[in-house]
């Protein structure tokens, strides 16, 4: 007879391994593919022990053609200790399908109880929340670390003894499952230091007095012209020489203005007064 539904996996809800204290109340989730072209109604059990017995109630439900999907059993342990095989028995109709043994049998026992130690390196560098956060944790219970920096700081990675999953991850958020006791270090460092204010935008410019300031690329003022009439200067008399005013060099003036001077009496271009004028009417 062809299979009708084929168990892919079993696990225990939140557990690495099957050790279970006795009594307690767990969750399996069985991963169930339907292979066949068509859907029918199932419905499942889990046993423990043997075949038949100490079993779930039935759950049902149905899957698609081609589909997988997840099934969850809830059930007691057995209160005696012991290692005990756990069977999966899925119907259809009241009539049985498949009956599978999972891969691993649980096993019930005393307790066992591991610590979590986190050690904060440099202290007071930041702090991390354990969820859950107890004195001690049973065996396979899984426990979600998160880090926090404190101002200054920023999270590096987790690092501890012995070697654990997760260990040098540089994500601040980590699950650790506890089947040994841990020592877990959140590593901080400091946080790089945010460039320094600019005094002004490039390009930019301004006055003070009647002196005239450009912003440089790197945001700081550099002053560009003594005088300049841009700032409101107002020139003393044009001196009465020879020549009149005459175009001269105009590199720290800006658009529309250039530097302007007047010859000495004899034509030399050693100047007796220089500002920035604007080009109407055009400087010779």
């Amino acid at each position: 007879m062809k299979t009708q539904v084929i168990l892919k996996n079993l696990q225990w809800l939140g557990r690495h391994n099957p050790a279970f204290t006795p009594g307690s109340v767990q969750t399996a989730v069985a991963e169930l593919l339907n292979p066949t072209s068509s859907i029918l109604p199932y419905s499942a059990r889990l046993c423990l022990n043997k075949p038949g017995m100490l079993c779930t109630g039935k759950v049902f439900f149905n899957i698609e053609a081609g589909k997988t999907k997840n099934i969850y059993f809830s059930t007691e342990v057995p209160t005696v200790e012991g290692t005990y095989p756990v069977y999966l028995d899925i119907f259809s109709n009241d009539q049985l399908l498949e009956a599978y043994r999972a891969a691993e049998d649980i096993i019930i026992g005393i307790a066992v109880e591991y610590t979590l130690e986190v050690t904060i390196e440099p202290p007071g560098a930041g702090y991390v929340v354990k969820s859950p956060s107890k004195a001690t944790y049973s065996a396979g219970e899984v426990v979600t670390l998160t880090a926090h920096p404190y101002s200054g700081y920023e999270f590096d990675h987790w690092g501890g003894w012995p070697p654990y999953p997760g260990v040098g991850s540089t994500s601040p958020s980590i699950q650790i499952t506890m089947d040994a006791d841990w020592w877990v270090v959140a590593a901080f460092r400091k946080a790089a230091a945010p460039p320094p204010p600019t005094e002004c935008t490039p390009g930019t410019i301004k006055c003070e007095g009647y002196d005239l300031y450009e912003c440089t690329s790197k945001g700081e003022w550099m002053l560009v012209m003594k005088n300049s009439l841009q700032c409101g200067f107002v020139p003393p008399e044009k001196p009465p020489v020879p020549g009149g005013v005459i175009k001269c060099n105009h590199t720290f003036c800006l658009g529309g203005w250039f530097y302007a001077c007047w010859p000495d009496g004899y034509g030399y271009p050693q100047f007796k007064a220089a500002w920035c004028v604007e080009d109407t009417p055009p400087i010779r």
